[in-house]
């Protein structure tokens, strides 16, 4: 094959946060894309597409056509962003309650297709409904609502919730570029789509066009550059056929030749008339998303390009030149290895120009960015007595913003495509200035309801720039001035009379309710009655429900903790019925917190409108990918050695069963503690990966994750506290800082019951003393997986790329589940026995003195010999020093006490 017919037969999608290559095991910043593969992707989600209008329209009745192309532009908009609907796949096991982005399909489409008006949002809610529990019937009134779109539009339902439908639509949204041209391959064609009928809504809105053209006008922008991977060259032609292939028979043939109309001048100049719109949205569009200012500068830090190569890139990039540049290109460079390398290396180098020093001041006058930001969230969330509050509290604020809020924006004609982001207690909208108060008036009703008063929200507004970072940034200043002012309109609080009861869980608002609990009996306020009522949706019984073990809930109401500790029901039929002593040692369970670093700081890169909702999209997906693949991977590896399909499902449904929320960069999981590490380290790994697992020119985010274990029986809430101080101290110490991959920090509370003080007191203590080097990162000093290959006798500098990793925790699954089924973890109690010998000699009175320790150890070492398999112990802690040890100021360090940790956690409480 020629070089040429390399041009005409790929195309090279590029990336500002880089991919993570399988074969190179790291990252790269582009992608050959295969263009006749690119097309059959894409003939089969428009083949789909089809499906599903041809489906609704069957179901409507009684609409007009305005309503029609309205409920059709909203549709199209939101199976766009299907990859974000997307819930954590997990083979065997349906979702207690579906995921917010499928509730507010569904909530769109009921009172549209089927006529049918569900009290689906929680705002809805009011008082005595919440004291009579009819929070309860939300998840029923969802499942009813689920099964109509399974019964009447079932295509809808395979595409956002069938896994090959949702990973068929996410690598056309990641995969497939707006532009084919060094650097401005950056955008993603789905995104520009979005962001063109998004400004061109706003600008004719503002112009007070009518509804009905408005509803034209979206649709047309929806599909203006659809052709582009069935025909780059010549893709309005392609588009308008697509278009009509997918509404002729479901639109008049008016409205099809309207927007068809469109489509074919989006690119025609002087244009009049509605079409002015999209032509000037498309141009807006491209203009913040097409990196051109970039290319100049990045060419000008390549050394040795030719100036006759540099000269066609700046004349394409610019517009002087066509489609056929490709191809010339080609025949400059004279091979596409060359061309697919400088292709990247302008990437690269365009990441060396700092942001500041393009500049493109064009405001777009009218038109403005506004973001809603709900203020303490962790307080709202942590501020209950039970876990059914804190999954309530968590699921009740992504509702909010991923659901609640939009559903009420598109009940309210505004357009789905207007919603740029949801997510982490925030949504950015794109909106025309005249329509603020409204908006405003919007919100402050949703935030007024029962559901959410106890919630606190800040608004702001700035104008849009093609500079999206100075627009970003302006828009993060107004926030913070109005938190520093502390607008008075939106804090909320209630007068309490002097003789009622104060809530028991947030200690702020009067108890309405009482909810027994077992035999306690808790006073609650509304609104903390309404996140607890609401959590027991989808925690353990409900849960239990889902996974077909509903008959397990009278003894696991009791024993819910030993069970996801690892204690079979028939195990735990002892202790009802007392035998203590058959019953024998309890299990240890572990509680895991994450939290994502340099999050604000790579938000903060983005350089253009595309970027920063694909670093957004990529985020919301990577912890969702790492959990499901974490569950997947020990599943499998516990099958392997268990040959036990089923016992090692039980252990997939214990973590399930334990996982309180997940969502953005944040998880709270309850699980058995001698899964915890491997569990982290997969979860941390993945999320790193799916973000690019770089740390040089676009520094990739990474976890930090806090583990806190102990006896089931321990009280919850003092592990849930260490867990979230171990976070805190785990970023502070080491995940703030690039380069790392990530922390870990750890603690396993025996007879001692930790708060969040003293774990943190007790690990700063332990690093004083040079007894602990927590946090560990997953890159560089020091190393967790160092430290786990000396423990499982490996060698930790072999294992440095993503691959390695995943196949030595795979070692480490294996090897611990083996020694689980001897029911002792022999090897491991062995080396922690002998680590405590250690830690005896370093004590010397109330003095710790380290060399007492390392002195201890090389004695053994010498005086056991390599007959004695004992040997290898005190080996293994003399090299581990020089690893966490640092050289410049000379101190050594004994991380003795984390060593007995991590074995007691891999130990999991069995002796």
């Amino acid at each position: 094959m020629s070089q040429i017919e390399n041009g005409r037969k790929y195309i090279i999608r590029g990336y500002l946060v880089p991919i993570f290559d399988e074969k190179k095991q790291g990252p790269v910043f582009i992608k050959v894309l295969e263009r006749n593969e690119l097309r059959r992707k894409w003939e089969e989600f428009i083949t789909d597409l089809r499906s599903v209008i041809e489906e609704v329209n069957k179901n409507i009745k009684g609409i007009s056509e305005e309503e029609k192309i309205k409920l059709f532009a909203n549709l199209v908009t939101l199976i766009y962003k299907a990859p974000m609907i997307m819930p954590p796949f997990l083979r065997g096991i349906n979702p207690v309650i579906e995921t917010p982005g499928y509730l507010l399909l569904i909530r769109f489409l009921l009172p549209k297709v089927f006529d049918i008006n569900f009290p689906l949002n929680l705002y809805e809610y009011k008082e005595e409904e919440i004291k009579d529990r009819n929070l309860r019937y939300f998840n029923e009134l969802v499942h009813l609502a689920h099964e109509l779109i399974e019964k009447y539009i079932p295509t809808l339902k395979n595409i956002v919730m069938e896994e090959s439908k949702i990973r068929l639509i996410r690598e056309l949204f990641f995969e497939t570029p707006a532009d084919t041209r060094p650097l401005l391959n950056t955008s993603s064609l789905v995104v520009h789509l979005l962001a063109t009928s998004a400004l061109a809504w706003a600008m004719a809105k503002k112009d007070g066009i009518d509804e009905k053209e408005l509803c034209i006008l979206r649709l047309a922008a929806l599909f203006h550059d659809i052709g582009k991977p069935f025909n780059w060259e010549r893709h309005v032609l392609e588009s308008v056929n697509i278009f009509r292939k997918i509404f002729q028979g479901i639109l008049s043939q008016s409205i099809l030749d309207k927007v068809s109309d469109l489509i074919r001048q989006h690119h025609s100049g002087g244009a009049t008339g509605l079409v002015r719109y999209l032509i000037e949205a498309d141009r807006i569009a491209s203009n913040i998303d097409r990196l051109a200012n970039y290319v100049s500068e990045a060419l000008n830090k390549i050394p040795g390009i030719d100036e006759n190569v540099k000269n066609i890139i700046k004349d394409w990039v610019e517009g002087r030149r066509g489609w056929e540049t490709f191809n010339e290109l080609i025949k400059e460079m004279k091979s596409f290895e060359k061309v697919k390398e400088l292709y990247e290396e302008i990437i690269r180098k365009s990441l060396e120009v700092p942001i500041e020093k393009v500049e493109e001041k064009e405001e777009i006058t009218g038109i403005s960015l506004m973001k809603i930001d709900t203020r303490k969230i962790q307080k709202y969330v942590f501020g209950g007595l039970r876990i059914p509050e804190v999954a309530g509290g968590s699921r009740i604020i992504d509702l909010l913003i991923m659901y609640d809020i939009p559903s009420k924006l598109l009940l309210n004609d505004f357009p789905a495509e207007n919603i740029l982001y949801t997510a982490g207690g925030n949504i950015v909208l794109l909106i025309p200035d005249n329509e603020y108060a409204r908006l405003r008036d919007l919100f402050k009703e949703i935030f007024s309801s029962e559901t959410y008063r106890q919630i606190d929200y800040m608004i702001a507004k700035t104008t849009l720039k093609i500079n999206i970072v100075e627009t970003l940034e302006d828009l993060e200043r107004r926030l913070s001035i109005g938190k520093i002012m502390e607008n008075l309109q939106n804090e909320k609080s209630l007068e309490v009379s002097p003789i009622a009861y104060l809530c028991d869980s947030c200690r702020e608002y009067p108890a309405a309710i009482i909810d027994r609990v077992g035999e306690d009996e808790d006073r609650l306020c509304i609104y903390c009655f309404a996140k607890r009522q609401f959590g027991r949706l989808f925690t353990f019984k409900s849960k239990l429900k889902a996974l077909r073990k509903s008959r397990l809930w009278k003894l696991l109401s009791k024993y819910v903790m030993e069970y996801i500790a690892g204690h079979s029901p028939e195990k735990l039929k002892l202790l009802e019925e007392r035998r203590v002593r058959e019953f024998g040692e309890y299990r240890d369970l572990a509680v895991i917190k994450s939290d994502g670093n340099l999050m604000g700081y790579f938000m903060a890169q983005s350089r253009s409108l595309t970027d920063l909702l694909e670093r957004s999209y990529r985020v919301d997906l990577a912890l969702k990918q790492g959990y499901s693949f974490a569950l997947s991977m020990i599943e499998n590896e516990l099958r392997s050695v268990f040959e036990n399909e089923l016992k090692a499902k039980e252990w997939i449904e214990r973590i399930y069963l334990g996982t309180i929320f997940m969502g953005g960069d944040d998880v709270f999981i309850i699980m058995p503690a001698w899964l915890s590490i491997p569990f982290s380290l997969i979860l941390a790994e993945t999320f790193h990966k799916e973000l690019g697992y770089h740390d040089e020119l676009s520094i990739s985010p990474t976890l930090t994750i806090g583990i806190s274990s102990g006896k089931p029986k321990a009280p919850i809430w003092s592990l849930v506290e260490t867990a979230a101080s171990l976070l805190d101290y785990g970023k502070t110490r080491g995940g703030r800082r690039s380069g790392t991959g990530g922390a870990l920090a750890f603690l396993v509370s025996k007879s001692l019951v930790f708060t969040s003080e003293s774990a943190r007191s007790f690990l700063m203590r332990s690093v004083e003393d040079r007894l602990s080097s927590m946090p560990y990162v997953l890159k560089g000093k020091p190393n967790i997986y160092f430290i786990l290959a000396k423990i499982f006798e490996k060698d930790g500098k072999q294992i440095t790329t993503y691959e390695d990793k995943i196949n030595f925790i795979r070692e480490i699954i294996k090897e611990l589940a083996k020694e689980f089924i001897g029911g002792e973890i022999s090897r491991l109690k062995s080396i922690r026995r002998h680590m405590l010998r250690v830690l005896n000699m370093t004590t010397n009175g109330e003095k710790v003195v380290i060399l007492n320790g390392v002195m201890f150890a090389l004695r053994e070492f010498r005086r056991r010999g390599e007959e004695d398999p004992t040997s290898k112990y005190y080996k293994m802690l003399i090299d581990i020093i020089p690893e966490v040890s640092d050289p410049e100021i000379e101190r050594i360090k004994l991380p003795i006490i984390d060593l007995i940790m991590l074995i007691d956690l891999m130990k999991g409480g069995v002796v």
